[in-house]
């Protein structure tokens, strides 16, 4: 079976939430960055992609491009963040959902907006030697708080998924409560679609969901239509796939089912030649 992975941070919040919020003192559990992701720049041929520090509070974007003599050059933009930082992942276009929990025990997501990349031509020296390279930046145009909540249940945000057939929506997953909940960006509304328990509220329960996954992911499935699932990568985490079918690409969540290694491969999941697109 072939995985494509994207390593998340979200595993820190237990230890997070046992010390209260203060500023984390056990440099080794919160050292490292986490959760790469792409960052499309709209017109532009540089490239980006994004980490995250829960200890560091920062979020970093890695730019690349190429320069006139073809050679490739890199830096990276570190980005302060208000709160301590549990889960990014990238939108649209030059857009990027930031989640985290405040001092105050909060739980806040906003959506950054980055302006076009700044990239000044090498600098080469008066009488030769070799070129002095300028670093490129992407200024953040814009910090948007989108939510803002102090549900227990709802603390830290585990996982962020985009919801491929409404670009103005994400499906997000708390780490406390596990449900699966749809969240508006253009309303700022947050409805529940699958819970990982069973409840009163007529809402489906998702078999697996109740579980602690690190990874979450996405895809475009040439016979199935959009996919989203979440799992452990193997010796990471509990074993099985819980995967959410949108099978005629409206938006919304059709059915859910939790599938072992097997099935998925009958599936033809695991076959990249049976996906339009994969990513997060």
């Amino acid at each position: 079976m072939v995985w494509t992975t994207l390593a998340l941070g979200h595993f820190l919040a237990q230890s997070a939430l046992a010390q209260g919020f203060d500023r984390p003192n056990d440099p080794a559990r919160y050292q490292g960055f986490k959760s790469p992701t792409s960052l499309e720049l709209a017109g532009s041929e540089v490239e980006a992609s994004v980490d995250y520090s829960f200890a560091g509070k920062q979020v970093r974007v890695h730019l690349s491009w190429t320069l006139p003599d073809g050679r490739k050059h890199s830096n990276t933009q570190r980005e302060a963040t208000a709160f301590w930082p549990t889960e990014v992942r990238s939108h649209a276009p030059n857009e990027l959902i930031v989640a985290g929990v405040t001092t105050r025990g909060e739980t806040e997501i906003q959506l950054w907006t980055f302006g076009q990349p700044r990239v000044l031509p090498p600098i080469y020296p008066v009488g030769g030697g070799d070129p002095i390279m300028p670093d490129a930046y992407v200024p953040v145009a814009s910090k948007t708080t989108l939510f803002n909540d102090k549900d227990p249940a709802r603390r830290f945000v585990a996982h962020i998924l985009p919801n491929r057939g409404d670009p103005r929506s994400v499906f997000v997953q708390f780490h406390e409560q596990k449900d699966l909940w749809s969240f508006n960006l253009s309303s700022v509304g947050m409805a529940r679609v699958f819970a990982a328990t069973p409840n009163t509220d007529g809402v489906p329960v998702a078999a697996g969901l109740v579980n602690d996954y690190k990874v979450a992911l996405s895809g475009d499935h040439v016979n199935d239509g959009y996919l989203y699932w979440i799992f452990s990568e193997p010796n990471d985490g509990p074993s099985g796939i819980v995967i959410f079918h949108d099978t005629d690409r409206d938006g919304t969540l059709d059915s859910s089912e939790q599938l072992d290694g097997p099935l998925w491969s009958a599936r033809t999941y695991g076959d990249h030649a049976s996906w339009i697109e994969l990513g997060g």
